[in-house]
Formats: structure tokens, C-alpha cells, sequence
């Protein structure tokens, strides 16, 4: 075998392994996008819409602030874990297909427009002819999901001001717990949107028409 059949034959092999190589740099691992689903996972019962619409005064309308109400770590597509001594791990190949920042605030309207009735919940800023409104800011300080406990732990801090009234504004302060039925994202998912759901809950029974 000559020195030129030994250099075609180098060549080759080198450039087969650049192609492999190639081949194995474009291929990445599935993504998976999960949603919080817009449906309430509980019946409104029993405070129905129309029951609250009767029983809130217009005075009792809310203007809901729509800004951003989460910690920064919170800020991002991967869905994310607890793992205890403050470790948080994304969950593989799963990510968020709308930002938390966005969903949260999103679907707290919604779930409060469930209980209270359409009419007395609006996104900020409110039209001018809604007429006399409160506001209400929702803060949430905590959200994890931890596996080993088999919980989902959401920690929230609202206020509610009637500037026309010039008092202080209401403040309360909500610590809601969830059955974490899995580690999968499923579940994680599915918790995530009870705890939404039972934050709402929680505003609507604690703060005064």
C-alpha cells in the first residue's frame, strides 16, 4: 500500500468523523411545553357568579394590577423542583410554553371574575366607565413544588385600596398547600394550577366588598 492510498484513506476517515460528529451536534433532546390550563380545577360553588353579582355592592368593584407578582428565580421556561436546603432542579425536557410572570396574574383574573361575577373584576387600568373601583396587588413571595413532601407550597400577599375612600388599605396574607401527586411534570403542572385557584379563593373570602 503506497503513501497516497494511506493519505485518501486518512481523509476519509477524518472527514466521516467530522460528518458524525456533525450529525451528533445538530440532534437535541425533545422539549416538552407545558400550560396552565385557563379552567378552574374546582366548581366556583358555592359563591357562583351570578349569586356574587347580586350580593357585591358596586362599590365592590376590583381593578386588578397585571404586572409581574413573582420572585426572580421564578423568572424563566424551565419548570422548576425543590429539592430541599434551598435547591430548586428544572424538571428535564420540560418547559413552560407562557411565562409564570404572565399566567399568574392572568388567571387570577380570571378566578376572580369566577367568584365575584365578570362584572366587579377588572384588568388595571379599568375603563373609565366602570365607575367606583378598588385596587387590588397581588404579590406572590413564594411558589415551590416539593416532591419529597408531596406538596406544592404558594405564599401570596395582597392589598386592597379604595383610594376614594382614603383608609388604609386592606392587607392579608395567604399561605396555601397542595397535594403534589408526582414528581412528573403532569402533576407539577396540575398543582400549580389548584394553588392559583385556592389563592383566589382565599382573596375573594377574606377581603370586604
Amino acid at each position: 500500500m503506497n503513501l497516497d492510498t494511506l493519505a485518501r484513506r486518512a481523509l476519509l476517515a477524518t472527514g466521516a468523523g467530522l460528518l458524525m460528529l456533525g450529525a451528533g451536534c445538530g440532534t437535541s433532546p425533545a422539549v416538552r411545553l407545558r400550560r396552565l390550563p385557563l379552567a378552574a380545577p374546582e366548581p366556583a360553588s358555592p359563591a357562583t357568579a351570578a349569586a356574587a353579582a347580586d350580593a357585591i355592592p358596586l362599590s365592590g368593584i376590583w381593578e386588578v394590577a397585571m404586572r409581574p407578582t413573582l420572585p426572580a428565580y421564578l423568572d424563566r421556561e424551565e419548570i422548576l423542583v425543590d429539592r430541599g436546603q434551598g435547591r430548586v432542579e428544572p424538571l428535564p425536557g420540560e418547559r413552560w410554553a407562557e411565562p409564570l410572570a404572565e399566567a399568574v396574574p392572568r388567571l387570577l383574573l380570571h378566578d376572580l371574575a369566577l367568584l365575584r361575577g365578570t362584572s366587579r373584576v377588572w384588568p388595571a387600568p379599568a375603563p373609565t366607565a366602570v365607575g367606583a373601583r378598588q385596587r387590588l396587588r397581588v404579590q406572590v413571595l413564594g411558589l415551590q413544588a416539593e416532591p419529597a413532601a408531596g406538596v406544592l407550597r404558594l405564599q401570596a400577599r395582597w392589598t386592597l385600596e379604595d383610594a376614594s375612600q382614603g383608609a388604609p388599605p386592606q392587607v392579608g396574607q395567604v399561605d396555601v398547600d397542595v397535594p403534589l401527586n408526582g414528581a412528573d411534570a403532569a402533576s407539577v403542572v396540575a398543582a400549580h394550577r389548584l394553588a392559583l385557584w385556592r389563592l383566589a379563593q382565599r382573596i375573594a373570602a377574606g377581603a370586604t366588598p
